[in-house]
């Protein structure tokens, strides 16, 4: 992607206008840049642009979270994840650390359970 130009840019960043002085044109040529980057990283995921879709302002999220899930589960196969969910280590740091109720902990629980096609024990909490 390229940055911002044209005489009203500066130095390939936007700036804000004035009375005395004009703020960056935004061009076609950018703005379908920009189009073109998010849609191929929403495509590039599985994920097939649709206007129509209720979700159509979580596209480029679902596309991110896909293209990490896919990531992760080409960088660990299958039988090690297995492996280290038994582990009662794991179960004990979940139950110590409430790590099912971070957004990131939550998320992590999720792709290993999307992974494994597995459903997390329930853990009961800190009380």
């Amino acid at each position: 992607m390229h940055p911002i130009g044209g005489a009203s840019s500066a130095n390939g960043h936007f700036q804000d206008g004035s009375p005395t002085q004009q703020g960056t044109i935004v061009t076609a040529d950018w703005l379908n840049t920009v189009q073109d980057e998010i849609i191929n990283a929403i495509q590039s995921s599985g994920i097939q642009i649709n206007k129509q879709d209720n979700d159509d302002k979580m596209q480029l999220t679902n596309a991110i979270g896909k293209i990490v899930q896919n990531a992760i589960v080409n960088l660990v196969s299958k039988n090690d994840l297995l492996i280290y969910t038994k582990n009662t280590d794991l179960n004990v740091y979940l139950k110590i650390s409430d790590l099912e109720k971070t957004i990131f902990g939550a998320w992590t629980i999720a792709c290993i359970q999307s992974i494994l096609s597995i459903k997390y024990p329930n853990l009961p909490n800190n009380t």
